[in-house]
């Protein structure tokens, strides 16, 4: 079921059929498609992302042109003239974000908008990062496109392996390099800081498996974000994100291949569930009581034993240690003989024990 709200000329959103835990969501303005790039968006993040911007605009905010005598377009190409540049000054910054509109995540992250008010009217502005956006005979693949393209790849492999030909190592080689091409940070490269885990996944074992993983959308989500800096390169970044079983994966790929620092993760999965049960928790001195005894107690008893460079406790025998070996007639060898009780006895008399040291009988010896 389709659902199409607004005016595609003016502004507009389609809503489409879901995937999961994804929807597609098309934007239009001024007839041009917006979400060219990606339109399938995370529910809950990119309506909590339209709720806050919808609130904003009816709370009255938004500014009027900031240059006096210049039409909109000039006013947003002024505004971008020195985005992002090193000679772009915090003021120019703050002046910028003032006017900024649609940043709702991954979906219109293609697109730089500013909203100016007028009166009773809002004037919108738009740019695409490319020039070859909005336009439909010069756009980038759909998602359906694209899910076929890797289809025809991945069958591609199993057709040349079928056949028993040498060339399916390239072929795999080729379909796992087209689905890490989310790994762009922008520049048409794959993110230096994530070159190490395309270098583990081209190398690792079950060819299959691993292009069924590579086409799972949360994980084409997940890679497209850390190479383009929107989650950080962090395990902090990490633990923000869902599903959990799809970032636990890729966690233990990032530290394998050496990108992130290796940790606990038993501690990380107790870090998780911890958050989310603490949210569940309606009394505030309910929630305060077990977060601190969570914090103090198990957590610093998980850290103590996760630790990987914590030396292992050694396990001391109760006994006394036996002396150190001697040469007959030392010094040491003399205070050993002394300290040592032993029993002594001889033939044809009983045997004597030191005082206070005789066995006491049993009630099967009585």
């Amino acid at each position: 079921m389709t659902v199409l709200l607004g005016d595609k000329n003016r502004f507009a959103a389609e809503v489409g059929e879901w995937d999961n835990a994804l929807r597609r969501v098309d934007l239009w303005a001024a007839g041009k498609w917006l979400t060219c790039d990606d339109n399938s968006s995370f529910v809950r993040q990119f309506r909590r992302d339209v709720l806050d911007t919808a609130a904003w605009l009816r709370a009255g905010q938004g500014s009027p042109l900031p240059f006096d005598g210049l039409s909109p377009e000039a006013t947003h190409r002024r505004l971008m003239h020195r985005a992002g540049a090193d000679e772009e000054t915090e003021a120019d910054y703050e002046l910028r974000s003032q006017f900024r509109v649609l940043s709702w995540g991954p979906t219109t992250d293609n697109v730089t908008a500013h909203v100016f008010r007028d009166a009773d009217r809002l004037v919108l502005t738009l740019q695409f990062w490319r020039e070859a956006e909005g336009e439909p005979e010069r756009r980038a693949f759909t998602r359906p496109e694209l899910e076929a393209f890797f289809d025809h790849a991945d069958e591609e492999v199993l057709r040349v392996r079928g056949k028993g030909r040498k060339g399916w190592l390239p072929a795999f080689r080729d379909a796992a390099l087209f689905k890490v091409a989310s790994l762009d940070d922008g520049t048409g490269r794959v993110a230096p800081s994530l070159q190490p885990l395309v270098t583990a996944l081209l190398e690792m074992d079950r060819p299959k498996s691993r292009l069924i993983w590579l086409r799972n959308p949360n994980v084409v989500r997940l890679l497209r974000d850390l190479a383009t800096g929107t989650v950080p390169l962090t395990h902090d970044g990490l633990h923000q994100e869902a599903p959990w079983r799809t970032v636990v994966h890729l966690r233990d790929l990032l530290m394998e291949s050496g990108v992130l620092p290796r940790v606990d993760r038993q501690l990380m999965l107790y870090q998780r569930w911890l958050t989310e049960r603490l949210a569940t928790i309606e009394d505030p001195d309910h929630r305060r009581h077990l977060q601190h005894f969570a914090i103090w107690h198990q957590m610093r008893r998980l850290r103590s034993k996760g630790r990987w460079d914590a030396p292992r406790p050694v396990r001391r025998n109760k006994r006394s240690p036996r002396p150190a070996p001697s040469s007959p007639g030392s010094p040491t060898e003399a205070a050993a003989s002394n300290t040592v009780n032993r029993p002594t006895s001889t033939p044809g008399t009983r045997r004597s024990w030191p005082p206070g040291a005789r066995p006491r009988r049993s009630c099967a010896g009585a």
